[in-house]
């Protein structure tokens, strides 16, 4: 399972691409959660003053901005994605639909050939075509 996380600059500027690998096999949910803490950890790292973390599970947007908790490992890794919203609180979670993260899905499967984690900084001629169309 894997997550990949596309930095776009305010005019749609690729800035750059993180790939990280997960064992196992997580509910689409979890997966999704996360996504969201890793995005959370590497972007935060780079301190902007806003961040938008665009995400196709609805549950989880939903949820990282609820009240509610659950014992489940969906509930923990989305506590510490809540947890870590509140350190920052310049970033907002958004749900965009499937079609609209094509480059986020497409990237993922350009990317398999990695083992481990990556971050692109500069971008590839094959990363930034899949990120421009």
């Amino acid at each position: 399972m894997g997550l990949v996380c596309v930095l776009e600059g305010n005019e749609g500027s690729s800035l750059g691409v993180k790939a990280t690998w997960y064992k196992g096999l997580p509910q689409p949910n979890e997966a999704e959660a996360r996504d969201l803490k890793e995005s959370i950890n590497w972007l935060g790292n780079l301190r902007f003053p806003m961040v938008s973390i665009e995400l196709d599970c609805k549950q989880v947007v939903d949820d990282s901005s609820s009240n509610l908790s659950t014992n489940s490992m969906f509930g923990v890794i989305l506590n510490r994605c809540k947890v870590s919203l509140l350190n920052h609180q310049n970033f907002n979670p958004s749900f965009i639909r499937k079609q609209a993260n094509n480059s986020a899905h497409l990237l993922a499967k350009v990317l398999l050939s990695y083992t481990s984690s990556h971050v692109h900084d500069y971008m590839s001629s094959c990363i930034t075509t899949v990120v421009m169309k």
